[in-house]
């Protein structure tokens, strides 16, 4: 690869891996920048340790290249690898004023094995037994206390003796003096015991760390009770009750030669160590048990407890002392069956143990049968019952006898409200109570006498309402055309006044259900819309709105055929009434496409009605006359008269033989027809700026005006789709539809992004449209606002 400019680059990505020759699926992460093109080898890494300089280490070398087509190339090469480099620690310690070495084999490794020392110091003499500063293995004086620092300098030299490399090393020796430190008394327990004596994990510090121990005692004999005398902690075996011998602790570092010694005094007991636990141990279900062991009052007792419990883990041990504790959580309580339970206790002083072993029994479980704990609604001074009608045939799956069982209700808080009995004996029996704020539900305890096992949990929970919850639909366009949405808005009004509770879901479920009673063969009966309700406010306020199209898709004659309901599903609030409304909808006039005609250019008896261009139409002059004839617009039809103007009204109700017939229809389809020849509406000044697209690039229909709101000058930008080049206008409406301005108007417009500007001098402040027409009937329509000029 090449770093100069205007020169591609070959390769993108280098990537370096090793593997061990003997275990090829072993990388070894030795690579320092794996990812370049030249990474170097850690020869500090632990694998490089495993190898002596008589062994050389192999290893699989691969190198996987990228370029820039990502075409890729790997290769594989074995490496012979051994590493110059030096063994030696950087520091040691060694007892004080003692002679040793560094190491037991060679401070220098790999490379060619022909080295060169050189050892110096800061501190004096190197004091070295040699004299020797090339020593390649020096045997040297530690100091009597302090550190002493050598400078080490390895040369490694070909075959003719010439330089090859250098390392260096500084190695720091510390002089630490030995120390020993052990109990000094320690007690066996008649003949059976197994105390262990000796130093514990930090008793024996200082010198190379290399220790070696032996066990002396005046009667060589007595070392027959120590299972090892070259153990640093043997274990004390079939001692005599009421010996006391004491053995010595001999403790040699094995490489600066130094020693040192420490005694312990060793007595035997009799074992009066005792245990008890319960015979025996029943538990509830899920509920937590202690189990407590007795041990007779020694100072110093070890507690070990040990169970076959399946999840022996969570065992919670309690404090040490003469009573000692275990706690089966509810947890481990939730595993029936019977487990054995040991304690075994370990006197300190002198090794004496004891245990005992008890058996636990968790009971199987056992649950209510018919009855769910859950929230619901009652309406405030409401006798609700303990119980569902109906819902319960027996009581509890284990035992099933209702004889064996006792159940007790108590309003919650305590000593609040009061219940009221049927005076049915029967088991379960029932009774009401009247729920409040206050008290909004009970607790309820089963007992069950054979086993001893209750039950307590809190029974239904209560919303309280003032009055009765209520449902409402409302149809936001209660009439409307035929293929436009209708839209509802439901509303479930909770009642909760002056009521805060935290028990109120976010959301409820409803169902709109559409309903089409007309028998029409093409209309479906029913159609289901479910719907989340959403929660408003604290007072339990929930709304919604939906919206419907495919449905209503035929008229209704001008009475309502239509019919949409609102029900809640199952939940908190049930038996709420539902709620019912009733749609039309109304008829859509047509007519093939065509210039706007406020009355048909012949007399005949047709009824024929004209389509709004965009929200009315203008009849001027003697446009109208006096034909059995209707003119109909969407939202308004303007009288101009430039002209006489004769209006003469229909003589009556099915005679159509004089008359003009004026009319809105809401449902007019607005269809694409050219401007009306009767516009009396000019062009206004403008500015336009144009840019040619790229062929090779599609525009949507886009139409931007700002600033928005406005207040004299209104830019607008607006982008023509590549097939949709040609006639393009744009014309400002005021809020009744009627056209205030011709703002653009092109025969053959590019595609691409326009841009144009004019000013609205003459236009009071409002709200307006401003829509945007090209081929195809294309139309996006934008709303303006203009402001006052202050």
């Amino acid at each position: 690869p090449t770093s100069a400019p205007n020169v591609p680059k070959k390769y993108k990505e280098y990537e370096w891996k090793a593997y061990d020759i003997d275990q090829p699926d072993q990388e070894i992460d030795f690579f320092t920048e794996s990812n370049s093109i030249s990474p170097t080898i850690n020869i500090d890494h632990p694998y490089f340790s495993n190898f002596n300089s008589g062994y050389y280490p192999q290893f699989v070398v691969k190198l996987r290249v990228t370029d820039f087509a990502n075409q890729i190339k790997e290769v594989g090469e074995v490496v012979h690898f051994n590493a110059f480099r030096i063994t030696a620690k950087d520091g040691y310690t060694r007892c004080p004023e003692t002679w040793s070495y560094f190491e037991n084999t060679p401070l220098v490794q790999g490379g060619s094995g022909n080295y060169e020392f050189t050892w110096t110091t800061t501190s004096g003499n190197l004091d070295f037994q040699s004299n020797d500063l090339h020593d390649p293995f020096p045997y040297f004086h530690t100091p009597e206390m302090g550190t002493k620092t050598y400078n080490l300098l390895v040369k490694m030299l070909d075959g003719n003796g010439a330089e090859v490399c250098q390392l260096t090393k500084s190695i720091e020796v510390e002089a630490v003096s030995l120390s020993l430190s052990m109990p000094s008394t320690a007690g066996a327990c008649d003949e059976a015991g197994t105390a262990i004596i000796g130093p514990s994990g930090l008793g024996v510090q200082g010198g190379s760390g290399n220790f070696g121990y032996e066990w002396t005692t005046t009667n060589p004999l007595d070392l027959n009770y120590l299972s090892d005398v070259f153990a640093a902690n043997p274990v004390i075996q079939e001692f005599p009750e009421g010996a006391m011998i004491t053995y010595t602790l001999r403790v040699g570092d094995l490489t600066s030669e130094c020693m040192t010694s420490a005694e312990v005094l060793v007595t035997g007991y009799p074992n009066n160590l005792f245990v008890t636990l319960p015979s025996s141990t029943t538990v509830c279900y899920g509920e937590e048990v202690t189990i407590t062991g007795n041990v007779n009052p020694f100072s110093q007792i070890y507690h070990e407890w040990t169970t076959n419990h399946p999840k022996p883990e969570l065992v919670q041990n309690g404090g040490n002392g003469p009573k000692k504790q275990l706690t089966f959580s509810e947890i481990m309580c939730s595993y029936p069956g019977t487990y054995n339970i040991t304690l075994k206790a370990t006197d300190i002083v002198s090794g004496c143990t004891a245990e005992a072993t008890t058996s636990l029994t968790v009971r199987s479980p056992w649950r209510y049968k018919g009855y769910v704990s859950k929230i619901a609604s009652a309406t405030k001074n409401s006798s609700m019952p303990l119980w569902e009608p109906g819902s319960i045939n027996y009581f509890t799956s284990n035992p099933p006898n209702l004889n064996n069982i006792e159940v007790s209700w108590h309003p919650y808080p305590p000593h609040q409200g009061s219940i009221t009995y049927y005076g049915n004996t029967a088991l379960p029996s029932n009774g009401s109570f009247t729920p409040t704020k206050e008290v909004p539900f009970l607790t309820m305890t089963v007992y069950d006498n054979v086993s001893g096992c209750s039950k307590t949990v809190k029974t239904m929970r209560y919303i309280i309402s003032e009055y009765e919850p209520r449902l409402s639909i409302f149809a936001g366009n209660g009439a409307s055309c035929i293929g436009d949405p209708v839209c509802f808005d439901l509303v479930f009004d909770a009642q909760l006044a002056d009521y805060t509770t935290p028990l109120l879901p976010d959301n409820i479920s409803a169902l709109v259900a559409i309903n089409a009673p007309s028998n029409i063969p093409q209309q479906p009966d029913f159609k289901y819309i479910p719907v989340k309700l959403l929660l408003e406010n604290s007072s339990g306020l929930y709304k919604a709105k939906v919206c419907e199209t495919d449905f209503f898709q035929y008229e209704t004659y001008n009475w309502p055929h239509y019919t949409a309901s609102l029900s809640l599903a199952n939940g908190i609030w049930n038996n709420v009434e539902s709620a019912t409304i009733d749609v039309a909808v109304n008829e859509i006039s047509t007519s093939n496409e065509h210039i706007i005609k406020c009355l048909p250019n012949n007399g005949n008896n047709n009824h024929e009605r004209a389509l709004s261009y965009r929200f009315g139409v203008q009849c001027t002059g003697s446009a109208v006359h006096s034909a059995n004839t209707y003119t109909f617009a969407r939202d308004y039809i303007e009288l101009l008269p430039d002209n006489d103007l004769e209006l003469i009204p229909g003589t009556g109700a099915g005679s159509f033989n004089r008359g003009a017939y004026l009319g809105i229809d809401p449902c007019i389809i607005p269809q694409a027809v050219g401007n009306s020849p009767n516009s009396l509406l000019s062009r206004v000044s403008v500015e336009e700026r144009s840019t040619t697209s790229d062929s090779s690039q599609t525009y949507p229909l886009i139409l931007d005006v700002f600033p928005n709101p406005f207040e004299d000058e209104v830019n607008i930008e607006f982008n023509i789709p590549k097939d949709c080049a040609g006639r393009t206008s744009i014309v400002l409406y005021d809020i009744t539809g009627k056209e205030k301005a011709i703002v653009y108007l092109q025969e053959n417009c590019p595609s691409g992004v326009h841009q144009t500007r004019f000013k609205t001098d003459h236009i009071p402040p409002g709200i307006y449209f401003c829509e945007l027409k090209t081929c195809n009937n294309l139309r996006i329509t934008r709303k303006l606002v203009k402001i006052k000029n202050h």
